[in-house]
């Protein structure tokens, strides 16, 4: 598959999840997965609870302290660790479509019918990271009920195939009981019987709002090109949330406010060079709100012009050519 047919299914999983959890939006922020297929969407027909190991400090704490990890991984396992990211936000992130490596050697198991071989878990099953591990999850605001909203959405969306039973779900240690535990407090038991107590409270009626132009969805190349030709400098701002925090991610937006389009980790290098490029030539004359262009996605190599550090991947630079105004 390609990356443009991941994103399309990312934004129908988001629009799922969008009438299921209200409360905050579903953020796409796509990683290519594990495989020889990197952009490979499997159908999935399992869903695998995880749990980070992180502590609340409430609303002024850091609401996402393992995000970085889980797209980028670790030395010894590489990034995605994790299809969905669930932080204490309380924002569900779409981080990869495809083969995440987060089940680890398992298995082999049957659930619903759907048999997992063992140690083969990345293809039939959608992993989700939790943020907690240390507090009892009652005690943290809003996690429970979006844990089992965010599941119910995920059961309902089935994963390129029909919509699953609410009891398709295990925890990581369900899959592997020998070197796992559960969430704080879950077995799988309860982690059904939570999903199955959202579903009466947070079932969505039959409007569907809108997904398409917020802030949480990632911009294309086309949609980036159309802010750069336009007319009114494009500037970068760190929007503030529905409860006036301050968003951690970076916006590519029009003077006018006409567009705006979150810059996702697959051009975020782009339009950061690009922008480098414009102040470099003097054609860039506010450059509003540079610190915000310290993106969790890009350290190593110094770029004497913003004073900060990255590392181009991929085809960053050819992308970069082609986001020239035309």
């Amino acid at each position: 598959m390609t990356q443009a047919q991941a994103t399309a299914e990312a934004r129908e999983l988001k629009a799922t999840i969008d009438r299921w959890w209200r409360r905050t939006r579903c953020s796409i922020e796509l990683r290519s997965g594990r495989g020889t297929d990197p952009w490979l969407v499997p159908r999935k027909p399992l869903r695998m609870q995880h749990h980070t190991a992180t502590y609340y400090r409430g609303p002024s704490g850091n609401l996402t302290p393992s995000l970085y990890i889980c797209k980028n991984g670790r030395s010894d396992v590489p990034g995605p660790l994790c299809n969905g990211y669930g932080g204490y936000d309380l924002v569900y992130r779409i981080i990869c479509m495809g083969e995440a490596n987060h089940p680890g050697l398992g298995g082999p198991i049957t659930i619903d019918g759907v048999y997992v071989p063992q140690n083969s878990a990345r293809k039939p099953t959608w992993g989700t990271e939790w943020e907690g591990g240390y507090q009892d999850y009652e005690t943290i605001p809003g996690m429970l009920d979006f844990m089992g909203a965010v599941d119910c959405a995920l059961a309902e969306y089935g994963m390129l195939g029909a919509a699953r039973p609410l009891t398709s779900q295990m925890e990581h240690k369900t899959w592997a009981p020998t070197r796992k535990v559960d969430r704080r407090g879950f077995d799988r038991a309860r982690g059904i019987c939570l999903t199955q107590q959202m579903f009466n409270k947070y079932r969505p009626g039959t409007t569907t709002p809108p997904t398409t132009g917020d802030w949480f969805d990632m911009a294309t190349e086309a949609q980036l090109q159309k802010v750069v030709n336009s007319n009114t400098a494009p500037i970068l701002v760190r929007p503030k949330r529905p409860d006036g925090t301050i968003d951690d991610q970076v916006f590519l937006v029009a003077n006018d406010f006409s567009q705006k389009y979150w810059i996702g980790d697959w051009n975020a290098i782009a339009v950061i060079e690009y922008v480098a490029d414009l102040i470099s030539a003097g054609t860039w004359k506010e450059p509003h709100n540079l610190p915000a262009l310290l993106i969790d996605q890009v350290p190593e190599m110094e770029n004497p012009v913003l004073g900060f550090s990255y590392k181009p991947r991929e085809d960053y630079k050819e992308r970069l050519a082609a986001l020239r105004p035309q």
